[in-house]
């Protein structure tokens, strides 16, 4: 197998998930770890497409193999769908739990409004936190 596609992402929960997406293409799936490659790219953009975009595009550029990337969040009813494309940042540096778990800059938002952060039931409609992607 000659081809290449780089998956581009450190998480090695998405690497498993691309590779069982992708494992039907004739192509050898790489991830920058296996080549070598330690990058880390911004994601400044307000929609999660450009920021997979942004992402696919640097990766390519550095290793020189076709890309691909996504972006995805959690949006929460409760918080007006937010945090959205900010997840990654909405709790910080030091966050490391996480999104929707027992973070206190989800959970003391969702409170303030007399809402249940653990519970489906407790949001307003019967509606739940959702998790959205886009890949490029």
């Amino acid at each position: 197998m000659s081809r290449r596609l780089l998956v581009a992402t450190a998480n090695a929960g998405k690497q498993r998930e691309f590779r069982r997406l992708l494992a039907h293409l004739p192509a050898e799936i790489v991830t920058p770890d296996e080549i070598g490659l330690d990058l880390e790219v911004e994601e400044p953009h307000p929609t999660y497409a450009e920021n997979a975009a942004a992402k696919a595009d640097a990766y390519a550029r550095a290793s020189g193999l076709l890309s691909l990337a996504d972006d995805s969040g959690i949006e929460v009813a409760a918080l007006d769908w937010g945090p959205g494309v900010r997840s990654a940042r909405w709790g910080g540096a030091t966050a490391a739990t996480p999104i929707g778990s027992s973070r206190p800059s989800v959970t003391r938002p969702i409170a303030a409004r007399g809402w249940s952060a653990r519970s489906p039931s407790g949001f307003p409609g019967g509606t739940s936190p959702r998790s959205s992607c886009s890949a490029a």
